[in-house]
Formats: structure tokens, C-alpha cells, sequence
């Protein structure tokens, strides 16, 4: 999918991966052995749940990997507030001749986010599996399968390249992390060299516990740290820090990587730590539960709204303010669908 246009507001990097989305028992994620709010990646007994899902009659399919919902986010965020010349950029791998792939490239197009896809693999397109049970906290199991093979070298083509260079802020999951880390630090260095916003996501518990060497290495040149209250922790146990206080630990981690850190909470306040070391908190309007469908995608499209924001040049309580409004309506969707009126203002 060719580029429409020289330069976009938003670029990120990721898994694609088309979310199998469905209401399950409790009896389903004992089956197999899975916990509710986490996100891991598919084991081989995992590997049935999918057919399982597909199978169940509230089934959705909806595009999604966790930077590609925090792109999708912003565009629609986007296209509501600074018109149709605005525009975000995507890059993933998955096979472009498999329905999967082709249902992806389809739904982004329709939406305005312009693709440069790595298409060399032979396995099929990325699927993520939501299991949502009764309590809406819902569990992902993520079998990456072509997402997996993306190729560092796909970044130097023509046509990867006009897409990351030529963005005003550039955002990737931690979760690319387990993909194409060396790929993740070359862009943020040349968001680094050219002055420009680039933020990385903590993403899940494992992330922080094992893969925490590749992110310190890509922190180092990001200016922007997301992630919750409970993925923090963890990071700041690999790390070392000797603390669970959140405020402590956003600070921390502005002394050592000079970035600003922003901490979702829930249904807590949002906590902000700026370069200078500063604490700000922002409520969250809360929703009423029964309004709630699922959690799936609230943490990316908070990054969404806030990226979009950043891309307006707007100050950072009207960041967090879109962030925490993008939330709050994708909670009350299946998954992050954006099938729905946008009705903020800053």
C-alpha cells in the first residue's frame, strides 16, 4: 500500500494481529490455564482455544496488536479534530494472501492509516485471542505467526521509510520488543537526532521481566514512557528500585532515562511525571459498570488519545484528557472498535 502523502502526525510499529474476540465462562480460562487482565503470548496449549473461540456465536473479528489500536485510536481521534489531512503510518508483518491479512489491509485503508507491510512470510497473519469472562477483565493470547518474521531490512525499503521518517511523533508497543528490538532502537535514535516525540509502552508484566535489557536500551533515546500501574511495578523490581510506590517509581525513572512518564491507574487517577521531575494526577471520569463491555484495548487507546493530542501540539492535561476519553469509549466497546460518534472536547 503505497503512501498517500510526505509526512504524517502519528507512526508506530507493531504485531498486527486480528483480535478473536468473545464472552467466555470462567470454566474457559481455567481450561486453558490463562489469567484474567493479563497478556501473554500462545504456548501450544493455547493453541485450540482459537478454533474453540471462532466457533462460539458472539464472536468478533476485529484488526488490532496493541500499537495498531493506539494508531487506529488517533486517526479516528484525528479525523474528528484536525480534519482529513490528517493521517497516521503503521508497519508490521503478515501474510498478504491469507483472508486475515486481507481483512487487515482492507479495514485499514478504509480508515485512513497508510500500511507498509513486510509480506514474506509463509505463516499466516497474527491472531490474538480476547477471552472476555463475566467480569469484563479480559485475558490476551497472542500468537504473533507472521507478525513474528517481520525483517529489520523491511525498514530500509522505500516505502517503510517514508512512513517512519516522515512522521511528527513515532509510538511502539513494548511488545515489538520480542520482534525487532534493534529495529525499535533505530527509530527511536532518529526520532532522538530529529527532535521529535517517540514513545515506547511498558505493555505487560513480561515485558518488564524479561525482555527489560531491550527496553532500557530503547528508553534511552525515547521521550515518552506509557504503561499501568502494574506493569510498572514490575519494571521497577527489574530494575532494581526497591519500591512499589508509583510515584517513586515514575521518578526514577525520569532520573535515569530523562523522559516523561505517564502511568495509568484504572479507574485512578492518571499519574504524570515530567523530565524536571514533577508529579501531576488526573482524575478519570468514571464509567457506570454496566455501560462496561470489555477492558480489551482501553490502555492503547488512552496511548491513542494521547499521542493525538501530542500531534496537535496540545498542552499535556488535554493529552491525558483525550487519552483518558478514547479509554473510557473503547471500554464500552467490543474490542477497540471505532464504529461510534466521537463527542469530546478539549
Amino acid at each position: 500500500m503505497a503512501a498517500a502523502t510526505s509526512e504524517y502526525d502519528i507512526f508506530g510499529a507493531g504485531n498486527a494481529l486480528l483480535d478473536i474476540s468473545c464472552e467466555v465462562p470462567e470454566e474457559f480460562l481455567t481450561k486453558y490455564e490463562i489469567q484474567q487482565g493479563n497478556a501473554i503470548l500462545a504456548e501450544e496449549k493455547h493453541l485450540p482455544m482459537y478454533a474453540e473461540m471462532c466457533a462460539m456465536d458472539s464472536v468478533q473479528y476485529i484488526p488490532g496488536g496493541s500499537t495498531l489500536n493506539s494508531v487506529r485510536v488517533a486517526q479516528w481521534v484525528l479525523n474528528n479534530m484536525a480534519g482529513a489531512e490528517s493521517s497516521t503510518a503503521y508497519i508490521s508483518s503478515i501474510n498478504g494472501g491469507d483472508n486475515y491479512g486481507q481483512t487487515m489491509k482492507e479495514a485499514l485503508t478504509s480508515e485512513g492509516v497508510s500500511a507498509a507491510f513486510y509480506e514474506g512470510s509463509e505463516k499466516a497473519t497474527g491472531t490474538c485471542a480476547v477471552a472476555v469472562p463475566p467480569s469484563k477483565d479480559r485475558s490476551l493470547v497472542a500468537n504473533l505467526a507472521a507478525a513474528n518474521d517481520y525483517v529489520k531490512d523491511h525498514l530500509d525499503s522505500e516505502e517503510a521509510k517514508n512512513l517512519w521518517q516522515n512522521a511528527k511523533v513515532g509510538y511502539i508497543s513494548g511488545f515489538w520488543l520480542t520482534v525487532c528490538p534493534e529495529g525499535m532502537e533505530d527509530i527511536a535514535k532518529y526520532y532522538k537526532e530529529q527532535g521529535r516525540p517517540f514513545g515506547v509502552n511498558t505493555s505487560a508484566p513480561f515485558i518488564c521481566q524479561f525482555f527489560v535489557e531491550k527496553l532500557k536500551a530503547v528508553l534511552a533515546d525515547a521521550s515518552y514512557l506509557f504503561g499501568n500501574n502494574e506493569e510498572m511495578t514490575f519494571l521497577s523490581a527489574s530494575l532494581n528500585y526497591g519500591t512499589d510506590d508509583l510515584n517513586t517509581i515514575a521518578q526514577n525513572l525520569v532520573r535515569d532515562y530523562d523522559l516523561t512518564v505517564v502511568m495509568t491507574c484504572g479507574k485512578d487517577p492518571v499519574i504524570v511525571c515530567t523530565t524536571d521531575g514533577t508529579i501531576t494526577t488526573y482524575d478519570v471520569a468514571l464509567i457506570d459498570a454496566s455501560a462496561i463491555v470489555d477492558l480489551n484495548g482501553a490502555g492503547d487507546a488512552f496511548v491513542g488519545g494521547y499521542l493525538s493530542g501530542l500531534a496537535q501540539g496540545l498542552e499535556q492535561g488535554s493529552c491525558v484528557s483525550l487519552g483518558n476519553y478514547c479509554a473510557g469509549t473503547i471500554i464500552q466497546r467490543s474490542g477497540c472498535d471505532l464504529n461510534v460518534e466521537f463527542n469530546h472536547t478539549i
